[in-house]
């Protein structure tokens, strides 16, 4: 839980905005500063690699939404009565922080639950209805997203993933898609162009509370910027923007989920962390192709066969600890000279085989 205290306070309005570029894609919660309307002060910035948003989107468990809901009608309902404003605000905005975590697709929600304090500062009524017609729309986009997601991100080679999108309108209409298909429009509002930033994680308020390492890579580069407080907007912009810069879907082959892919890439694994680990699926999943090439190489089967055959020596009496260990370490140094395309394997077949006993 966090302290009152540190939770940056929105001013005037709060917002979300979203920008990217090829390779990565940028969220923020954005505020006024207090003392000049019509400025823009950032709360809360994270950046994702390209495609980030949306496919974690499709595997937030939107159940919660019940739950939590009850439970800011119950924090606000608290904060109207007056009682421990300080314990109510901060467990609303634990709740904002738990589906920013989910996905920043959730920003504009974070958001409007952040506005309730905003509100109660300014001596304006309370109420869920705003939250709670979000997250009907985010339950009711989840399963369209997926749907797009299988039948339309989901391609093998690169292409112009605009005209593909139109044509998809199409051919899934020709294969009975849901009624719905055709209602995901490409529109939003409220976009400017300017100079952006990434590689700035850790230097807002909202870092300081999460504990947000900070990067030391900023770059300042130019963008269009979608900036606003509803969830439909903040969707079809980043569907939009990945249409737009042809980004198609992969299944990582470590975790089974969706994430972005561009050009020609042969990646296999996303960079989503592993439950209760801090390694990712690409280090991993890296890892594991590395172990299971080793075991597939020739050499080195050859070499455990041989080890073994020795190792069996020195139990009958055969070879002593000295003679074996000798024999190993000229062994592993041939073993990395055949994998590395030095030695034949014939040659180092025939060595390992050279002293078997008849």
């Amino acid at each position: 839980m966090y302290l009152l205290k540190k939770i940056p306070a929105p001013n005037n309005r709060i917002w979300a905005a979203c920008y990217m570029d090829s390779a990565t894609e940028c969220f923020e919660i954005r505020t006024e500063f207090k003392d000049a309307p019509g400025s823009i002060q950032t709360l809360y910035h994270k950046e994702y690699s390209i495609g980030t948003a949306l496919t974690d989107f499709l595997y937030a468990d939107l159940k919660v939404f019940s739950v939590h809901l009850e439970q800011i009608k119950a924090h606000l309902k608290a904060i109207k009565a007056g009682n421990d404003l300080k314990l109510h605000f901060v467990q609303l905005f634990d709740i904002a922080i738990f589906w920013l975590r989910c996905s920043p697709v959730f920003a504009p929600l974070a958001a409007s639950i952040q506005r309730q304090r905003l509100y109660f500062d300014q001596g304006k009524k309370l109420s869920v209805d705003g939250i709670e017609r979000q997250m009907a729309y985010y339950t009711e986009i989840q399963p369209k997203l997926l749907y797009l997601a299988e039948n339309f991100f989901e391609a093998d080679t690169p292409e112009d993933m605009t005209a593909r999108y139109f044509r998809q309108h199409e051919e899934l209409g020709k294969k009975q898609a849901p009624e719905w298909y055709n209602f995901l429009p490409l529109k939003y509002s409220d976009v400017t162009y300017g100079i952006t930033m990434k590689g700035a994680n850790g230097f807002f308020p909202y870092d300081d509370v999460l504990n947000e390492e900070r990067r030391n890579d900023f770059q300042e580069f130019p963008a269009e910027t979608l900036n606003t407080e509803e969830p439909n907007d903040f969707v079809q912009f980043i569907l939009a923007e990945y249409i737009r810069r042809n980004l198609r879907f992969r299944i990582c082959k470590f975790c089974g989920c969706y994430f972005g892919i561009m050009g020609n890439t042969r990646s296999e694994f996303c960079d989503r962390l592993i439950d209760g680990s801090t390694k990712t699926c690409k280090e991993m999943g890296s890892l594991r192709l590395y172990e299971k090439r080793k075991m597939e190489d020739p050499a080195i089967r050859e070499y455990k066969r041989s080890y073994k055959a020795h190792n069996a020596r020195i139990r009958y009496g055969i070879m002593t600890r000295e003679e074996f260990n000798a024999w190993s370490q000229e062994a592993r140094r041939r073993r990395d000279d055949c994998v590395a395309g030095k030695l034949p394997l014939e040659e180092f077949v025939a060595w390992l085989d050279s002293d078997r006993q008849s």
